[in-house]
This record gives structure tokens, sequence and C-alpha cells, in this order.
């Protein structure tokens, strides 16, 4: 899948570029044009090369609008494949955390009913051990010492960003 979407960025990008090339080309040709006129003490741009020039940037305009809707369909799934792929790299070990989370209570339940229902004291004791070192150390993966991987890692990031866009839009609406 990364190939793939690797391969339509490539082309995506080599159209783009070719476009940029071609209107810059079109300048220069322009410009040349202009600049061949000003060496005359009078301007002597026709209205012909005018139309001239902007009969070519509409052509390249068409010829980058006309692009199949094949490929611009393909250049929205290549985007929303990269950005699912990125969502689940960021998701993943988060949920991942917690579901081993959750297997790390279901082992303090099972604890709790042996001790429950054994009767031997020096299990009862070695279940009482085992839930006091698993409520000593709880299971949890901790990044830089102040930020710990759970499942409200990401929905804090969504929190984080949405408030930095909230205050940027109120900054717009004041400068702006």
């Amino acid at each position: 899948m990364k190939i793939g979407v690797s391969f339509n960025a490539i082309s995506r990008c080599t159209l783009f570029e070719w476009n940029w090339r071609s209107i810059r080309r079109l300048r220069e040709a322009f410009h040349r044009e202009l600049v061949k006129s000003r060496s005359d003490s009078v301007c002597h741009v026709e209205v012909a090369d005018i139309k001239k020039y902007l009969g070519a940037y509409n052509s390249l305009l068409e010829n980058l609008n006309s692009t199949g809707s094949s490929f611009k369909i393909s250049l929205n799934i290549a985007s929303l494949l990269e950005f699912v792929y990125h969502l689940a790299v960021f998701v993943y070990p988060s949920v991942m955390v917690e579901l081993a989370k959750s297997e790390v209570q279901k082992i303090k339940y099972l604890v709790n009913e042996i001790r429950a229902r054994h009767s031997d004291p020096r299990v009862s004791a070695k279940a009482d051990d085992a839930l006091q070192f698993l409520s000593l150390r709880p299971f949890e993966f901790v990044v830089w010492r102040f930020m710990s991987v759970n499942i409200q890692l990401p929905l804090n990031f969504v929190v984080l960003i949405v408030s930095y866009v909230i205050v940027t839009i109120q900054f717009t609406h004041i400068y702006g």
C-alpha cells in the first residue's frame, strides 16, 4: 500500500510540476515579448499577442482540469489511505496499551478469585502479595516521564489541535 501511495504522490507531483514549468515558460515567453517591445521607445504589444498568451494559459488550465476523473479519484483515495495509515500508526499503540491494561485487570480478578476461594493460607498470602504487586506496579508506558500512553493520548492530541484552531480563528477575526 505504501508503494502505491508513494507512486501516486510522485505522479501527482510530476503533473503539477509539469504545469508549473509550462506556465513558467509561458511567462518567460510573454516577458521576452514585452522586453522586445520595450526596446523601442513605444510599447508595441499587440492585442493578438495578449490573446495568444492567454489562449495558451487557458489551454494549460483546460489540460489540467481535463485530467481523468479516475486520476482525481485516485488522488483522493491515495490521500485518504495515507491519512488512515498515519492515523492507525498514531492510535494503534494507545489501543494496544489499553488492551494490555484490560488483561492486567482480568489477571487481578483471577488472583482475587483465587484468594477468595482458596482455603490454604499460604496461597491466600501469595495472592495478596500478587494483588499488592499488581497495584504497586500498574501496567503503563510513559514517554519522557510525563506522557502516559493510553487511550486518552490521541483524544488529548485532538483536543489540543481543536483548541489551537479555535484560538487561531479568533485571532484572525481580531487582527485579520
